[in-house]
């Protein structure tokens, strides 16, 4: 008690050790009554197990038993227990036993498939966790298409359809039919966190399909979705599938970002097209939490490209084409290279000393996708970037003044970090130039809370 396992990890770690070492304590060679002792000690466990973090170990009861002898006395021991259950649940009462799945799983072990059939039959609502040892029963007297039956006839909304097809795929693989347990469950039975995580333990089950096959049908079972496979097909290197699929679907833009970035020199065609599609998306609507430097990174990776390929003459006019649009997505996608360009220049002195200020002046005047405003920001290299902020519809004078405040300290920040190096006669300049682009002083305010909120630079002393 105590642990926070809200997240699963800890449920999901328990599990994957109960797997690990039920073999190895089913294999071990050791006597009979060490063997029960082992038994007994692992039953206390499992009842007092709460949260149930070991609940799956009852399901390999019957192999820990390690022989079908003891696997019957074990059944013999806890099949009054599941039988006084039963009854109550007739009678209409609630009752439970956390020793249910041990008794089936004995008898299943031991080869009383009657019994077991016989005690499932007596449950008035009967459980799909508890009916698939019918189904295993009938599989292992040799009535596949039998136990396939009963699994599908367990589908409800009170169980999930996962669960139920990994069960009915484990008994046709069991029986020897791949073919068909691929055809009819493979992508139904499986889902992981990713879906690369997806494809490799699919491609783990069935060795004998085609990786190609087995990422075309996981696409063809997400219409509409087709984008979401794009980070797969890239990694199992199938680049113009990859491509087919973001032009096909919305990919997050900065999944295709990071790709282009990746592939920049190994696969300079490849990281021309993803750095346009990633354009091509944001200017759309695409993607969550997009800022300046997602917009620049894609244009920048694919004049890298369009460079190492030849084409850089070329590549400046697909980039507008991509961002071309009168949508909010377009606009600020379109906007944001061109301001930090005026930036870039203003720095290498090719660019007059109001050059700034027309920039920071033209982010506050463009609205993101979302209704908000852009505010310009420095980045952690140093560089420029933007960064989106709330509008200022929703804020009070208060909350005005200090956003005001903080946005000056970082571009005082950032000017510092850029004049650094440079002459006592430039640096003068520089710092006749900062004062033209300074904001209206801000009163200031003696509430320690307002202090707290200004960035580090921005903070009065």
């Amino acid at each position: 008690s105590g642990i926070d396992s809200s997240s699963g990890a800890l449920g999901n770690a328990t599990a994957g050790v109960v797997e690990k070492m039920v073999p190895l304590i089913a294999a071990a060679p050791v006597p009979r009554p060490l063997r029960e002792k082992w038994l007994e000690r692992l039953l206390d466990a499992i009842h007092d197990d709460d949260p149930p973090y070991i609940e799956s170990l009852g399901e390999h009861w019957g192999a820990l038993c390690a022989g079908p002898e003891l696997a019957s006395h074990w059944a013999d021991e806890l099949l009054p227990l599941v039988q006084r259950v039963m009854a109550d649940r007739r009678t209409g009462n609630y009752a439970y036993t956390r020793s249910g799945t041990l008794c089936y799983s004995a008898l299943f072990h031991a080869g009383r498939f009657d019994d077991l059939l016989a005690v499932l039959a007596l449950d008035p609502k009967p459980y799909w966790h508890d009916q698939q040892w019918a189904a295993k029963a009938l599989a292992a007297r040799g009535d596949i298409d039998g136990a396939v039956k009963l699994m599908e006839g367990l589908r409800s909304r009170h169980a999930p359809d996962i669960a139920l097809s990994a069960v009915a795929e484990q008994l046709l693989l069991d029986a020897g039919r791949a073919d068909e347990a691929y055809a009819r469950y493979a992508i139904q039975a499986t889902l992981a966190n990713t879906n690369i995580a997806t494809f490799r333990a699919i491609a783990k089950r069935y060795p004998g399909v085609a990786p190609g096959r087995i990422l075309g049908d996981l696409i063809a079972s997400t219409p509409g979705e087709e984008g979401k496979w794009f980070a797969t097909a890239k990694t199992l290197k199938q680049y113009d599938l990859a491509l087919a699929l973001a032009r096909r679907a919305a990919v997050d833009p900065k999944t295709l970002v990071r790709a282009a970035r990746d592939h920049v020199r190994s696969q300079p065609a490849f990281a021309l097209e993803v750095a346009l599609m990633s354009l091509h998306w944001m200017a759309r609507g695409a993607g969550y939490e997009l800022t300046g430097a997602d917009v620049c990174g894609a244009r920048e990776h694919a004049l890298a490209a369009a460079d190492s390929l030849g084409l850089a003459s070329s590549v400046r006019e697909r980039i507008a084409e991509q961002v071309a649009g009168q949508g909010a997505s377009a606009l600020w996608g379109a906007a944001v290279p061109r301001t930090r360009l005026g930036l870039t220049s203003w720095i290498n002195g090719s660019a007059g000393s109001r050059q700034i200020g027309r920039s920071i002046r033209s982010i506050r005047s463009i609205r993101s996708p979302s209704g908000c405003s852009l505010a310009a920001r420095s980045g952690s290299d140093g560089g420029f970037a933007t960064s989106l902020r709330r509008s200022d519809r929703n804020r009070t004078p208060k909350q005005s003044r200090r956003r005001i405040a903080l946005h000056a300290g970082h571009r005082r920040y950032w000017l510092r970090q850029r004049m650094q190096g440079l002459t006592p006669e430039r640096m003068a300049s520089h710092r006749r130039n900062v004062q033209s682009t300074q904001l209206a002083p801000v009163p200031r305010r003696r509430c320690r809370s307002d202090s707290a909120m200004r960035a580090p630079w921005a903070r009065r002393t």
